[in-house]
């Protein structure tokens, strides 16, 4: 079963079946399927010997920065990077973070606040020295949700490219959400994922699922694709992808930057999600893990 901590995140998102979004939406989490594959990956990482810090830059409410700590492990240093109430820096309005708040959901959740190395600064101002004074050595998984401009989300890849471990993993949020006249923010976000793959890169996309992007390091793509695609095949769909209008993709549509990117042809409903994670495999390698590994616990 799923660890107490994913239990209570999970509880606090409220009723899935009726889609209670009060509490996600002020936590900006688009989907349960994100936290789920989030634990899926870690447990997949952990079990492959891939160990790190684990973390967000952009956490506003930490939403989907709870969804990464509750899957990390005791001995994994958690790291918060946001300006939150400094909303002078917010040049382009994505986001509006609040410290008491985040806290607030942290303690809720049973995570020691001080456990959380924060850096309340645009992530723009801070270079890998000053990450890795929280992250302790290499990253995990990193999710990225700062500023939206090209130049703020070409450097955060950067940053993260500099600490990644090398079975880590990158989420970027905003890619390619641009469905309303009014909803632009991903066009920044587009630009600088395009910028930073400018020069000759050793990570690769593996996984889309609108917002987010996945990234990783070229062998350790291939290996999550594997992953990803012989357990949840029929659950999400990999091989059903079609276009909105329901004509099949063709090929290039599965390939951007020299990685194959596996997408949902199935969109699975709340409950669908809970209930493939309260089943899921991956939560017994975590009780052996937690027995193994007497000194590094699972939180």
């Amino acid at each position: 079963e799923m660890n107490e901590r994913a239990r209570k995140y999970i509880n606090a998102l409220g009723n899935v079946d009726e889609r209670e979004y009060a509490f996600r939406r002020q936590w900006y989490l688009h989907s349960i399927l994100f936290p789920f594959l989030v634990h899926e990956l870690s447990c997949y990482q952990h079990a492959n010997g891939v160990q790190g810090a684990v973390g967000e830059i952009g956490v506003h409410y930490g939403g989907f920065f709870l969804g990464i700590a509750t899957a990390a492990l005791k001995s994994e240093k958690l790291f918060a990077v946001d300006i939150f109430d400094n909303q002078e820096l917010n040049v382009d309005g994505s986001g509006k973070g609040n410290l008491d708040i985040f806290k607030a959901n942290c303690i809720e959740l049973g995570i020691p606040f001080e456990d959380v190395g924060i850096i309340k600064n645009t992530s723009t101002s801070v270079n890998d020295l000053e990450l890795l004074n929280k992250t302790h050595g290499s990253i995990r998984m990193l999710s990225i949700d700062g500023g939206h401009t090209r130049e703020a989300t070409c450097h955060d890849m950067n940053l993260g490219d500099a600490l990644l471990h090398d079975g880590g993993i990158i989420i970027v949020d905003d890619v390619g959400c641009c469905r309303t006249k009014t909803d632009t923010w991903s066009l920044g976000v587009i630009d600088g994922v395009h910028t930073f793959f400018g020069l000759d890169r050793d990570l690769q996309p593996f996984f889309f699922a609108p917002p987010k992007m996945f990234f990783a390091r070229s062998a350790f793509a291939a290996k999550f694709r594997t992953f990803l695609r012989e357990k949840f095949n029929d659950f999400l769909g990999f091989e059903e992808a079609t276009l909105e209008f329901g004509t099949a993709m063709h090929a290039s549509r599965y390939t951007i930057f020299d990685g194959e990117v596996l997408q949902l042809g199935k969109i699975p409903n709340e409950s669908q999600i809970l209930a493939n994670w309260n089943k899921s495999s991956n939560f017994e390698a975590f009780r052996i893990l937690k027995k193994e590994l007497s000194s590094n616990e699972i939180q």
